[in-house]
């Protein structure tokens, strides 16, 4: 039930669906959204910032809203082409960065509520290593993972533990090279290393014998699991457009539900998607989690629904 008439405020970027589905719910309900997408998040009209207030439009407009989605960062470098001095656009692509960080932690704190805030203003960014990190901490089983530089580590790894993966260390990007289009998705290692040389910072696996993999929408303690059945053993994304995946929702463990929990909060992210697998021998392996993840396929083939529920969650509190 709304408490005031704040608007909510979406700062997304432009194409994405679930804004699109979500902003529907809004507007069905008769709820005043303001939306920023990303690629013009440069041109935002805003007169200034104080400690305690915020200002936006002309000087007298005064604008706190009542909740905020966080839904994608700018992460667009910022270039002024009438400067040449490669030096000044790097400082004032610096002064744009942290002017960004500084907004948006104003609008997290002017809010009544917020979803998909974190990590200081860094709120779209994967940080797999960390995620890792935190998830091995509170008891969630990892795969066996290295990072290095140096061939030579990664021959010992792969003959410690036969079949190995490998994935970016940041996002999967595709890319097009002679009309040709590439992802960047996990991949068999299949090279050998003999040499012992340097090498681009490169992050590899043991491969995981699973069942299915598990994608976990999470929102404020919320689970939305579903099952992915694919017929690429690697990668569900690498799919092929003859072979669709089947997706089906589950039920996780309630002891998974905890852990998950817990590890949101030290991450202190209250909305993400969660990529893990269900192995073989019946273990529960978390791979990252994404804080601007794609959820479009859970909520349509599980029939979860998740634009009302997150809809539904920006309302609660204004």
């Amino acid at each position: 039930m709304r408490k005031n008439n704040s608007d909510i405020l979406i700062i997304s970027r432009d194409g994405d669906s679930m804004t699109d589905a979500v902003i529907e719910w809004l507007y069905s309900g008769k709820i005043k959204y303001h939306r920023i997408n990303i690629e013009n998040i440069d041109e935002i009209k805003f007169t200034q910032m104080k400690i305690n207030n915020m200002f936006w439009g002309s000087k007298h407009e005064k604008k706190q809203y009542g909740a905020v989605w966080f839904r994608f960062n700018a992460q667009n470098k910022f270039i002024n082409e009438s400067i040449s001095d490669e030096n000044l656009n790097q400082h004032l692509d610096m002064e744009m960065k942290s002017f960004k960080i500084n907004l948006y932690n104003f609008l997290y704190k002017n809010s009544y509520n917020s979803i998909g805030y974190c990590n200081n203003g860094n709120f779209s960014i994967t940080d797999k290593i960390n995620s890792l990190q935190i998830a091995a901490e509170i008891g969630l089983k990892i795969p066996n993972t290295l990072i290095t530089n140096n061939s030579k580590n990664i021959s010992t790894f792969k003959e410690r533990h036969k079949e190995v993966i490998i994935k970016p260390i940041s996002e999967m990007v595709i890319f097009k090279n002679e009309n040709i289009y590439y992802g960047l998705y996990t991949e068999d290692l299949k090279s050998d290393y003999t040499d012992n040389m340097r090498i681009f910072p490169t992050l590899i696996q043991k491969k995981q014998d699973k069942k299915f993999d598990v994608r976990i929408f999470y929102l404020n303690e919320k689970f939305y699991a579903a099952a992915i059945l694919s017929h690429d053993k690697v990668d569900y994304r690498n799919q092929d457009v003859n072979s669709k995946n089947r997706i089906v929702p589950i039920n996780l463990p309630l002891k998974i539900k905890k852990k998950i929990i817990k590890f949101m909060f030290l991450k202190k992210m209250n909305i993400g998607v969660i990529d893990m697998i269900y192995t073989k021998n019946d273990k529960w392996v978390f791979l990252e989690v994404n804080p601007s993840g794609i959820f479009d396929d859970i909520s349509a083939m599980c029939n979860y629904h998740l634009p009302e529920k997150i809809a539904l969650d920006l309302c609660e509190k204004i």
